[in-house]
Formats: structure tokens, C-alpha cells, sequence
């Protein structure tokens, strides 16, 4: 099941994960109402029952969120009077200025979307404090007119002196920047299309995103690579039919760079992708079981209902030539497919390999069994994002207009090697 979409004053929640949990989303949050004035020094922050209840969060994150401002110095606990403000600046100091971020509202990001607005957005923010900047928050509509986006003064204040921008905007950068214009870096979109006006002017600007000739200057994952990369994990586990279920949604180009690196990683060792199954897989969402089920029957990952002493057929499938591991592009896919598998008697990884894109937890109520999956590297990328924004402000060109960041691959619990008859 996709997370359902909660905000805290405004700003998404992303599903809790390993690498950005709940509590820090909640104190990232916090703290920029901090710094952007909600409150004034001396005021009482509401409760964090009150502010569970607002943002749909259990209390257990709020008050982790309330303990790391406490002991940041941020606020002060008198009790049962209440949490107050004793300080609203940024801690450290943001001597290199403000960074505007530019991203879609919240009713945009879930449950729909596989890799979190809200992840990259709490990311940013996360990067800015590393980078010792603060943030300013423009959230955008589709058909909004974003011809400012990095001009100085339009979308965001004068403070700010580089634009991030996490939603697709073919800014069309050329050399230079004019004066006018502010560096711009783009995380973009891999999910929500928005039908953005273009730009003909040149602002200082970068986007985190998919490989595009539109949206740059970009930073974005290697996504050919990283597809590459994964497959040759689940080929060296002795898997030889392997089926790959498609990223979606996604841009055209980056579906073709899925396939296509794990069709060339399957060509060097000697083995053919299954592109026939990869397309098909593209014409349902994986959210439907009844689509999904018949999809892995057809490829023999899993067997057909009137075959189910399944355990003992496994071994059968991989020797008649039935589909030994599901490779699986989607972030919710992986959960689905194990729970699929299991309702025919099939265990996971010992009847069947599963591996996906992005952390996925196998089954409800373990936390701990996750897939062996592909990660976006998003501290790398973010900081790609800021030195993009440095190097255009120290030299009023665009220069580099496409960096590529290596996937990182997170093993989990899903691949085993494939049964033996």
C-alpha cells in the first residue's frame, strides 16, 4: 500500500526511511518555521499532541523534533506551561545567504509519487544547513508561469542568491547569465509532469533530475548505470532469467536507460533481457494485483493457482525456463510482488529473488526485511547541486550543464540464489 500524504504547516511528510525518518523531517520543518518568523521569541509553540494531531504524525516524532530544537538551543521546555522560543536565527550562522527551492504543493506528492517531492525537499533543506545556507520555500502550481523562477526579486526575495528547483522546467540555459539572473541548479521531477512555460532568458539555475535536454543545467542519477549495476548483483547470485518490471511513472528516456543498462549488463554475461515483459509491464500500474499476478504467471515467476504446491515447483519453473528473480524499477513494486509470491506458497528470497529501486520494506510489520535495492545517492546530489550553484556564481556561466551521480546499491534480504531441482 502507497503511504498516505501528510504535511506539517504546509510541508510534505515522506514515508520514513533509513536515511530520513520522521522525527528529522519534523525538526527540518520546525526549524524553517523558525527561521521564516511563525513564531517570535517568547512565543509558545503548540503541543506536540496538538501538532500530531494537525500533521497526522504519531507524537513519538514531534517530541524527538522538540528535544533536538531544545537542545540546539531553539527552544525551551517550562513543563506543563509548554515549549517557547527563546531563539529564531540560524544556528552556525548562513553566511553564504539563502537558497530558494522551488517545489510542487503537497496535494501533488503523494500518495502518487514513487520518489518523494517531499524526500528531496526535506534533502535540500538538510544540504543547505551542511552548506551553511538557509532556505526560502516556493511552492508551485501546474500552469504556474515560472519565467522569473531565478530572476532576482521575482519568485523569491532579494536575500536569495541561487535557486534549486524540484519540479520539471525546461529553463533552456545557454553561456552566461545575465545580470538579472540567479545560479540555478535542477533536482527535477521524475514523476509529476507539469506543463511549465519555458524560460529564453539565463539565470544562474540547476535541477536535480532526469536526464533531459529541457531541464538544465541538471543534477541527476545515472539511472543506465545504476540499472547496469543491479543486475549484474542479481546475475552473480546464479539468476539467468531475470524479468525487469518497468519505472513508473516516469519520462520516456529515463524508462529506455532503465532497460537499456540492464539489457547490457544481461548481453555481457551471456544472457537476454526480457524486453517483451519490461513493456508490458509499463501498460498497468503495479498497484493492481490481478495485472500484477498475471504478469509473473506468464513468466513463470510465480505459479498459476491450480499449480500451487509451490515450493516444490519452483525448482521446476527455473528448469523449464520460468523467471528466477523480478528485478522491480518501481518503489512500492518490490512489496507488492513478495506479497504476490507468498499467497502462492513461494518464499522470498529462497523461492524467489526480488530486488527493486529504492528502499522498500518486504513485509508489514518487519521494518527490519528490506530488498536489496538501487538508492539515489541524494547527499551526493544535493551537493552537486550547491557547488553547481557556487561555480556559476563565482564565474556568471552556466558551465557544466549535466552531472551525472553514481546509484548506490543497499543490500537487503531479498536475493538468494535460485532453486536447484
Amino acid at each position: 500500500m502507497k503511504p498516505k500524504g501528510q504535511t506539517l504547516y504546509g510541508h510534505p511528510i515522506a514515508a520514513s526511511t533509513r536515511r530520513l525518518t520522521l522525527a528529522e523531517q519534523a525538526y527540518l520543518i520546525l526549524r524553517e518555521e523558525i527561521r521564516t518568523g511563525h513564531w517570535k521569541v517568547g512565543d509558545r509553540l503548540p503541543s506536540a499532541v496538538g501538532l500530531a494531531q494537525e500533521s497526522g504524525l504519531t507524537v513519538s516524532p514531534i517530541r524527538r523534533a522538540f528535544e533536538r530544537l531544545q537542545d540546539e538551543g531553539y527552544i525551551r521546555s517550562n513543563g506543563r506551561a509548554g515549549s517557547f522560543l527563546v531563539f529564531a536565527g540560524s544556528k552556525g550562522g548562513a553566511v553564504a545567504g539563502l537558497v530558494g527551492v522551488v517545489v510542487a504543493p503537497p496535494r501533488d506528492l503523494a500518495p502518487d509519487a514513487p520518489w518523494h517531492y517531499a524526500f528531496r525537499l526535506h534533502k535540500v533543506i538538510e544540504g543547505a544547513k551542511r552548506h551553511g545556507r538557509d532556505t526560502e520555500i516556493r511552492y508551485v502550481n501546474e500552469g504556474d508561469d515560472l519565467g522569473g523562477v531565478d530572476r532576482r526579486g521575482a519568485l523569491f526575495s532579494d536575500a536569495v542568491t541561487g535557486v534549486i528547483c524540484l519540479v520539471p522546467y525546461p529553463h533552456g540555459a545557454k553561456d552566461a547569465l545575465s545580470p538579472d539572473r540567479l545560479p540555478f541548479a535542477h533536482w527535477g521531477a521524475n514523476v509529476v509532469e507539469m506543463a511549465l512555460n519555458a524560460v529564453r532568458d539565463d539565470v544562474p539555475y540547476a535541477h536535480w533530475g532526469p536526464y533531459s535536454s529541457e531541464c538544465l543545467p541538471l543534477v541527476g542519477s545515472d539511472i543506465y548505470d545504476g540499472s547496469g549495476r543491479l543486475t549484474e548483483q542479481v546475475i552473480s547470485h546464479g539468476h539467468r532469467n531475470i524479468i525487469l518490471l518497468g519505472l513508473q511513472p516516469a519520462a520516456q528516456m529515463e524508462r529506455e536507460s532503465c532497460f537499456l543498462g540492464h539489457e547490457q549488463a544481461m548481453r555481457r554475461a551471456g544472457l537476454k533481457a526480457n524486453r517483451e515483459a519490461y513493456q508490458r509491464s509499463l501498460r498497468f500500474p503495479h498497484d493492481d494485483p490481478r495485472a500484477l499476478r498475471e504478469l509473473l504467471q506468464t513468466y513463470g515467476a510465480i505459479p498459476r493457482s491450480d499449480q500451487a504446491s509451490s515450493r516444490r515447483k519452483a525448482a521446476g519453473r527455473a528448469a523449464q525456463g520460468g523467471a528466477t528473480a523480478v528485478m522491480c524499477a518501481g518503489y512500492y513494486t518490490p512489496k507488492a510482488v513478495v506479497t504476490l509470491a507468498e499467497a502462492q506458497g513461494l518464499r522470498v528470497p529462497e523461492d524467489l529473488s526480488v530486488a527493486g529501486f529504492g528502499h522498500s520494506r518486504l513485509r508489514p510489520g518487519a521494518p527490519a526485511v528490506s530488498s536489496t535495492c538501487l538508492e539515489y545517492d541524494s547527499d551526493q546530489i544535493v551537493d552537486q547541486c550547491f557547488e553547481m550553484l557556487a561555480q556559476q556564481a563565482r564565474t556568471r556561466r552556466y558551465g557544466a550543464l549535466r552531472i551525472l551521480v553514481k546509484m548506490v546499491i543497499e543490500e537487503g534480504h531479498s536475493l538468494g540464489q535460485p532453486r536447484r531441482a
